[in-house]
């Protein structure tokens, strides 16, 4: 039997660490979070689970909450107020039944309106991402606050027992299933398949991750290549090798209501983002930028998804492509 527990025998441990501790030995400890007893035929939770973005986690074994919560908070970035950008990835190991910012307001899933949270994925041999009525343990999605959020948003999800609730199905046996193998947190679409991680991963070639403004997913190139994805995060990989080195996350006429002129080329796509010119493209290329008289303006290498040059107003020529600012 093991002896001589103490809260100094987890100092320095991973936050995300859940200690599993036999009946009888919680007297040894007074740790306020992420215990777990087990004992007496259960394995339940003696303590919050309270879970920290962007440290490693599994769940080597299931376990019920009882009367406690689990949860876990990540900071949302909205720098644009432009609703095609700034989607986050998230993967949750439990099924939230509370959203909540750091002011205390609650949140529902929605496609718009204040204190509600666009929630995108994969429907099966679906083509784009598509609006999710719910989020589901260990599946990976996209995330939107919508109306107009602060710039930066604490936000956490949460959720209590389902005991109450829970069905047959084995897989809902448990408030907190076990963390299933890392190449079975996935939902599959017909082109893409988006992946949900609970360890850093080193990025690959094969992989697709969200670029810095969170419009559209890009294939890893070979400067990437040093690029580790952190947990809670989503990836994405194609299914044939045929596939192109980007596709767009949402479109914000679907999800928070704010329209979008699109000018469209054979290759490009523009539009206008306050007094920036955003131009999306499918893969890395040079382009020049003329007046409408046809005097040069600059040049600039576009990388795959979408990229921004600040131009005064105006009536440009962008590879062919006619433009007002």
């Amino acid at each position: 039997m093991t002896t001589g527990i103490n809260d100094n025998s987890f100092e320095g441990i991973n936050p995300n660490c859940i200690i599993y501790l036999a009946k009888g030995l919680e007297s040894q400890i007074s740790s306020k979070s992420n215990i777990v007893l087990n004992g007496d035929n259960k394995c339940e939770a003696l303590t919050d689970i309270i879970l920290t973005d962007s440290y490693a986690f599994n769940i080597p074994a299931s376990f019920n909450l009882g009367q406690k919560n689990i949860s876990l908070s990540v900071k949302l970035n909205y720098l644009s107020q432009d609703g095609s950008k700034d989607w986050k990835g998230i993967v949750l190991p439990f099924t939230p039944t509370q959203m909540v910012d750091g002011k205390g307001n609650k949140y529902t899933i929605g496609d718009s309106g204040n204190h509600t949270v666009s929630v995108l994925s994969f429907n099966e041999n679906g083509e784009k991402l598509e609006n999710q009525a719910s989020i589901e343990a260990n599946k990976p999605y996209m995330i939107h606050l919508n109306g107009k959020p602060d710039e930066t948003v604490d936000f956490t999800f949460s959720t209590s027992s389902v005991s109450g609730t829970r069905t047959a199905d084995a897989s809902l046996m448990f408030d907190v299933p076990i963390t299933p193998e890392t190449e079975t947190i996935l939902k599959a679409g017909k082109h893409f398949c988006l992946y949900g991680n609970y360890t850093p991963i080193h990025a690959d070639t094969d992989m697709y991750i969200p670029d810095a403004d969170g419009y559209s997913f890009n294939r890893i190139t070979d400067e990437d290549i040093k690029l580790t994805i952190a947990p809670f995060s989503v990836y994405a990989k194609a299914n044939s090798p045929e596939a192109g080195n980007s596709f767009e996350i949402g479109n914000a006429d679907t999800t928070t209501g704010l329209g979008k002129n699109f000018y469209k080329g054979h290759e490009l796509r523009l539009y206008k983002d306050g007094t920036n010119l955003v131009i999306i493209s499918n893969e890395k290329r040079d382009i020049k930028i003329f007046t409408v008289s046809g005097m040069y303006v600059t040049s600039m290498t576009l990388n795959p998804g979408s990229n921004t040059i600040s131009l005064n107003p105006g009536i440009y020529i962008v590879d062919g492509i006619k433009v007002m600012l």
